[in-house]
């Protein structure tokens, strides 16, 4: 048996207990832990690690108001631990602490094209920790514990979660907890970013019958989250939710995620969500735990007797406190940053993603194009910075980091190429621009130096990269710009950046050898592209843009031209 290792304690004794089996069709576990106080503390601290997501219970009442906790880390390399005071929720007698577990990022079984499903982490959620009362160790995770079944009969990121509320009170299939072997991460960290929360619940602006059945609830902004229901009805009724961003001509949900479903052969539905009822006469509320979507439409079916009281759109996303606003008289510019706080938040749901619905993913590429608006806007600072460390985490000893984080091979073989690899180096940049902070710079720094030499390996012999993606995703009918224009350009500002930073940390050998080499990528850049009188490449709007956007990267004397 493995203990916790962390970077700031050492809890001897406790030991990594799941509920066994990681099988998509298994019930989210709850890990169950009984005990007895002869009185009440003035303190009390649950610390747990946690692969998966959970919600923790003592004595049957709900601790804190975190969801989707904690934030996805790099699994195989990092986990994140939480700490929760629990003295308010304990009693004087026997006493019952609650921990129930969602897949989360760490058991993605879906059959998806990034090969999650295959991930060298693939496992049971589990945890791993101890409550300390008074400052003493109380009791640890270990095989005493026990586990049963919870009404979340199913539970995935991208599909979805079904929940069974006839189970609620039930402990079914109850077990002792499985301790696990071997610790499944290198290292455990107290989580260090702002958790998610669900806000703003709003009802929907009209409903329509839909052509293929059940009734559209149309909620007028896209956001990320999940819908919440009051229902009353006769027991064993159940109401399906399907999410979608978009309506068809027809005026169905526009389907996208059923072209997923085809591509990657998963038999269940994505943005699905099923209920079925207890049959309370009062009514029954309820939203998912382990699941959210990217939605401004919601499509509700129903089967057996159950009336539909309410359905809201809850706004599910990190944290962040606003840290800068403007108020625009015209309305279209007003709109549209709304519209960009709105997206921005929604695909900051633990880690900045590219999208909230069919993907999730971290790809690195849209969270360095994000950062600036992201730092203007919010207070997300420790947000980046956590996905800082998971690209550390994830640099291989050639000093190539993956495209998408948390990643599985996938994430190396894609060779995005500078543009997205920028990240490394555009979150600490921005964070030292927009605070004064080069604490983040100097925790990246030596992974910026490694990976400038893995770069290195792929130049030419003038220094200029021809790898990767490039322009993405142009309009339609417009040219793009040559992947070797837009991979040197970073690397240009690659080498630039850590001359920068060379310097201020006190090596003036690094800031020479990496500024000279930014000089040589800038000379190759322009014999190979400047065609004279402000054109650069065949005059594409990027080759045009990227001279302009990398500082000095221009042909001294001719920004105007370029920017005509």
């Amino acid at each position: 048996m493995t203990a916790i290792a962390t970077e700031f304690a050492l809890l001897a004794a406790a030991v990594w207990i799941s509920g066994g089996t990681n099988a998509p069709e298994s019930p989210a576990p709850v890990l169950e832990k009984t005990f007895v106080l002869e009185n009440v503390p003035k303190t009390a601290e649950l610390t747990l690690a946690v692969a998966g997501w959970h919600e923790i219970s003592v004595n049957g009442r709900r601790v804190g108001d975190e969801v989707l906790s904690p934030a996805t880390c790099q699994p195989e390399k990092r986990l994140s631990s939480v700490t929760r005071g629990v003295a308010p929720f304990l009693k004087k007698g026997t006493n019952t602490v609650s921990v129930l577990l969602g897949n989360g990022w760490y058991n993605c079984f879906t059959r998806d094209v990034w090969r999650f499903f295959e991930a060298p982490w693939v496992a049971a959620p589990m945890i791993c920790g101890e409550l300390r009362v008074d400052g003493k160790t109380l009791f640890e995770t270990d095989g005493s514990w026990l586990v049963y079944d919870s009404p979340v009969t199913f539970n995935a990121l991208r599909n979805g979660e079904w929940y069974d509320a006839r189970k609620e009170g039930c402990r079914d299939n109850v077990r002792s907890a499985t301790v696990v072997a071997n610790a499944p991460c290198a290292a455990v960290s107290p989580e260090d970013v702002p958790p998610c929360r669900a806000f703003d619940p709003i009802p929907p602006i009209r409903s329509f019958s839909a052509p293929d059945g059940g009734t559209i609830f149309d909620f007028g902004e896209n956001r990320s989250g999940w819908c919440e229901i009051e229902v009353v009805g006769e027991a064993g009724a159940k109401v399906t939710i399907d999410y979608d961003e978009s309506l068809s001509p027809s005026n169905t949900l526009l389907g996208a995620m059923a072209v997923y479903v085809r591509r990657m052969n998963e038999p269940r539905p994505f943005q699905h969500d099923e209920y079925t009822l207890a049959g309370l006469a009062d009514g029954e509320r309820w939203h998912p735990r382990f699941a959210y979507h990217g939605f401004r439409y919601a499509q509700v079916r129903t089967t057996g007797q159950v009336l539909l009281k309410s359905i809201k759109s809850v706004f599910v996303h990190s944290d962040f406190k606003s840290a800068g606003s403007v108020e625009i008289s015209d309305s279209v510019f007003a709109g549209l940053q709304d519209a960009t706080r709105r997206s921005y938040l929604s695909n900051f749901v633990g880690i900045p993603t590219d999208c909230p619905h069919r993907e999730k993913n971290g790809w690195t590429g849209d969270a360095q194009i994000a950062t600036e608006t992201g730092l203007w806007n919010f207070d997300a600072k420790d947000g980046y910075i956590h996905f800082l460390r998971m690209i550390i985490d994830a640099q291989r000893e050639n000093g190539q980091v993956p495209c998408i984080l948390p990643t599985t091979e996938f994430g190396y073989r894609r060779n995005a190429g500078p543009a997205w690899d920028a990240a490394l180096f555009e979150i600490p940049w921005q964070i030292y621009r927009l605070y004064g902070d080069d604490a983040p710079a100097r925790e990246a720094y030596e992974a910026m130096k490694k990976y400038l030499g893995f770069i290195g390996g792929k130049a030419r012999k003038d220094g200029l990269v021809d790898f990767g993606i490039g322009d993405w995703f142009a309009p339609k009918g417009i040219k793009v710009a040559p992947v070797m224009l837009t991979a040197s350009a970073y690397v240009y500002a690659f080498n630039s950046r850590v001359a920068f930073w060379a310097k201020r940390f006190g090596e003036p050998d690094v800031a020479e050898k990496c500024h000279a080499e930014a000089e040589r990528v800038r000379a190759a850049f322009n014999r190979a592209f400047y065609r004279g009188g402000g054109v650069y490449s065949d005059g594409e709007l990027t080759a045009l843009a990227a001279p302009l956007y990398f500082k000095g990267l221009c042909v001294d004397g001719d920004e105007e031209k370029v920017a005509a």
